[in-house]
């Protein structure tokens, strides 16, 4: 199985544990995000590229004052993703106060090692997942991993797989869909919330349509209470 089709199983399991429901889609995409990714917290913003960002979610309360900060001091690992649409990202408290200045002054508690990556399910912009981890250093292939991950939930937020613009009206295309999404909600026993933002995840990784993700699943060809790659559990 490739490292990607790993990532987004893990990503579908975790969306489908017991202790992440009953929260929003959001929270707990993020929050599977943060696990997958091995950080301490994080948050998601939504904003198209060098435009207003609004915050979608954090996984507590230092995240959410550390981006409520970033939007007093006009800057921040955030904020200079989505201006620039490129990783923004410091590796200890001294880069952080050299390259954010106003805003390591007005969160003196802010994170040494700290990692804001735009969210391009589609190669546009469409917001940027912010972490934050304890140990500085990151490899090549993780923030790789974490670049694709962060598109797939962006895909999964906004719905922004793609879809085949002639089939799009027809009824029985969307009918289609919707048994898709109930057959997700059996197989992995989540809301239809979940399982339509899994449907969109799995198409965007799969660089196919929605629609024939959700063919796929209709058939039995693809069933989510399984591996869907094929690989070991």
């Amino acid at each position: 199985m490739s490292q990607h089709a790993h990532l987004l199983l893990q990503l579908t399991r975790m969306l489908a544990r017991q202790e992440l429901r009953g929260a929003p889609l959001s929270m707990r995409l993020c929050t599977a995000y943060v696990r997958l990714a091995r950080a301490e917290r994080g948050a998601i913003s939504l904003g198209s590229l060098g435009d207003e960002r609004a915050l979608l979610c954090a996984t507590d309360e230092p995240a959410a004052r550390y981006e409520d900060a970033q939007d007093l001091a006009g800057e921040g690992p955030t904020l200079q993703a989505l201006r620039t649409g490129a990783v923004a990202s410091v590796d200890s408290s001294e880069a952080h106060a050299s390259t954010w200045p106003r805003l390591s002054g007005l969160s003196p508690q802010h994170p040494a090692h700290v990692h804001a990556l735009p969210m391009r399910p589609d190669g546009v912009v469409v917001g940027v997942v912010t972490v934050h981890f304890e140990a500085a250093g990151m490899l090549d292939e993780e923030q790789e991993s974490l670049h694709f991950l962060g598109d797939a939930v962006g895909a999964a937020c906004l719905g922004q797989a793609s879809y085949d613009d002639d089939s799009r009206g027809l009824w029985s295309e969307r009918d289609r869909v919707a048994q898709a999404t109930g057959a997700i909600v059996a197989q992995l026993r989540v809301g239809p919330a979940d399982a339509a933002a899994i449907l969109r995840a799995h198409a965007f990784a799969s660089d196919a349509s929605v629609h024939e993700v959700a063919r796929r699943v209709v058939s039995g060809e693809l069933d989510f209470s399984r591996d869907p790659y094929g690989g070991t559990q």
